[in-house]
């Protein structure tokens, strides 16, 4: 009886097993390389460097004791380009979907955001204000969308423009909603 050994067989395994490796590794770096060589597109979170400066000199505001039975509530912030440039804003989020806002600019009405992960922002919307002038944000509660909450509850509304201080601006509302 004559031992044959088994390094060929082992041997094409191996072989099968490195192909397989080889091939899968070029797939990916194929992959990778394209998606780094793609074009960056903007997003309505990135900004671009402008020659205004949004002041907002009230980022905070508290609605006080809140009905559920007294429907949606408001309030106005101004919006104050200080800059010597124009002051573009690009996109607003909210930080629930109990709130949302919308910019009243040279008498014209926009449209609303709200809580961009659930849809509630137009992507594609923007609005200038020239050096000197002054806008309005317009700040919507309702206690409706959370009917059985009960107590204090802060929320946030978040200005993406190219102002050169901060493109990222938050002004806060503060509720008691009690029934």
């Amino acid at each position: 009886m004559t031992y044959k050994p088994q390094i060929k067989k082992d041997t094409k395994k191996v072989k099968n097993w490195s192909v397989i490796i080889i091939v899968m590794s070029i797939i990916v770096i194929a992959v990778a390389m394209l998606l780094l060589t793609q074009e960056v597109k903007t997003t309505p979170q990135q900004t671009i460097s402008g020659g205004g400066i949004l002041a907002t000199p009230i980022n905070y505001h508290d609605f006080g004791e809140v009905s559920l039975r007294g429907g949606v509530i408001s309030t106005e912030v101004p919006l104050v380009n200080i800059g010597e440039g124009v002051l573009t804003i690009t996109f607003m989020n909210t930080s629930c979907g109990c709130t949302s806002a919308q910019i009243i600019n040279k008498g014209k009405i926009g449209p609303i955001f709200g809580m961009a992960s659930h849809g509630k922002s137009p992507a594609d919307w923007r609005t200038t204000i020239e050096p000197g002038e002054k806008a309005s944000l317009r700040v919507y509660y309702d206690p409706g969308v959370h009917p059985n909450f009960k107590g204090t509850a802060t929320r946030e509304i978040t200005i993406i423009s190219d102002s050169k201080n901060n493109g990222i601006q938050t002004i806060r509302i503060k509720v008691n909603q009690v029934d």
